[in-house]
């Protein structure tokens, strides 16, 4: 028997730290730190589907799990934070007016199927017999430097069928500018095409190609393939990232292309370039 209490929450502080080295004119090391302070809040809730109705395949039980892991920023050092926040709880919850503990038991309380079944709270839910429809959403820090955030929040969604839909987007945090930087902020207007044309030749090299032909007969959708404005800023590098479906079948999952800041460095804006020489 799996178990699950009916609301648990737990939090765990994490303290990180990130430190920079700066070389003097004399040959000194000067070593400077901030702390970067996260919580990571974690629920899990589960239910019975009741009523006559409630099974699936005339005969299955049905239960519904919902399951959050949230790493919270709680302190940037003396950075502003309050964007950063903003932006998790619209991306995570669609919405600010609830704090993040709120907002989580808020959202488990309307797990999959509420609105098609009465929905009863288990203590625990059998393992081997039913139908168990999963809401999963995990919040994660990807990248960290001394100038940028990067959050992963992935969402996993499954109520029947050969498999779930996951879903996963990021935030890219500007610490020093306490600014959650949008597509319009990195990259310049009028340069959607040479971005493109950047993604498409990265993809020929990632999958060993020389044009778009091959690259649809390796599985890729070259014909729909777009710019997406799902992306993370990784190191020297800018990472687009498709979804399950949006360039490729289901069987290739989620594709990443790493294209290197310099080969699109005409498109970025100056307050993005200037992140890169950091």
């Amino acid at each position: 028997m799996r178990k699950f209490n009916s609301i648990a929450l737990a939090m765990v502080a994490i303290i990180l730290s990130v430190w920079t080295l700066s070389s003097c004119s004399n040959n000194n090391s000067k070593v400077s730190s901030f702390e970067i302070n996260q919580s990571i809040k974690t629920l899990q809730m589960s239910y019975k589907a009741e009523g006559k109705d409630a099974v699936f395949a005339d005969s299955l039980p049905i239960y519904s799990v919902v399951d959050l892991c949230i790493t919270w920023p709680e302190r940037l050092g003396d950075k502003p934070i309050d964007a950063l926040r903003d932006s998790l709880l619209v991306s995570i919850f669609g919405t600010t007016d609830n704090d993040v503990e709120t907002a989580m038991l808020d959202f488990a309380k309307k797990p999959l199927g509420y609105d098609q079944f009465k929905m009863n709270a288990l203590d625990s839910i059998p393992t081997n017999v039913g139908m168990f429809y999963t809401n999963n959403i995990s919040v994660s820090m990807r990248e960290m430097s001394q100038a940028l955030l990067v959050y992963d929040i992935t969402k996993y969604s499954y109520m029947g069928g050969a498999h779930g839909a996951t879903l996963t987007q990021f935030i890219n945090y500007d610490i020093d500018e306490g600014a959650v930087l949008s597509y319009d902020d990195v990259f310049k207007p009028g340069k959607e095409e040479e971005i493109l044309e950047a993604i498409r030749q990265e993809l020929f090299n990632q999958y060993n190609v020389e044009n778009a032909q091959q690259l649809e007969s390796a599985g890729i959708f070259a014909g729909q393939l777009f710019l997406t404005h799902n992306f993370y800023i990784n190191d020297y590098s800018i990472v687009f990232y498709y979804n399950t479906y949006e360039i490729a079948p289901y069987a290739f999952g989620s594709i990443e292309v790493t294209v290197p800041y310099y080969k699109i460095e005409s498109c970025l804006t100056p307050a993005a370039a200037n992140l890169f020489k950091i």
